[in-house]
């Protein structure tokens, strides 16, 4: 999965929102450019049967744990750092909500970037 463009797929009891298929379709773009794929990333605990209606996605990564099952920025950030260094994406797409507000400066200072 080296180099390629990731999109969070923001779910909240079940229901992905919006944004995440408008990242999806951003992601389908910049992967395009790129010559890459696009993987969603799916945070969370018992989630992996959501991964379907995520659409005609390459693929799906699933980070399951019980610390996920709610939404947090901290644990979020500290789950995607773990992901980023193992697989080494081109980029990562956030959505800009309030339950991601801070989730692009945590992972910053996880990945001390």
């Amino acid at each position: 999965m080296a180099g390629n463009v990731l999109v969070l797929a923001e779910c909240v009891k079940g229901q992905f929102s919006e944004f995440t298929y408008e990242l999806l379709v951003l992601g389908r773009e910049v992967a395009g450019q790129l010559g890459a794929s696009v993987a969603a990333v799916l945070l969370g605990h018992n989630t992996r049967e959501l991964a379907v209606a995520l659409g005609s996605v390459e693929s799906v990564i699933c980070v399951e744990h019980p610390a996920l099952a709610e939404p947090g920025p901290e644990v979020s950030a500290r789950a995607l750092a773990q992901l980023l260094q193992q697989q080494t994406p081109q980029c990562l797409l956030i959505p800009l909500t309030n339950l991601s507000l801070d989730l692009g400066a945590l992972l910053a200072a996880q990945l001390q970037a």
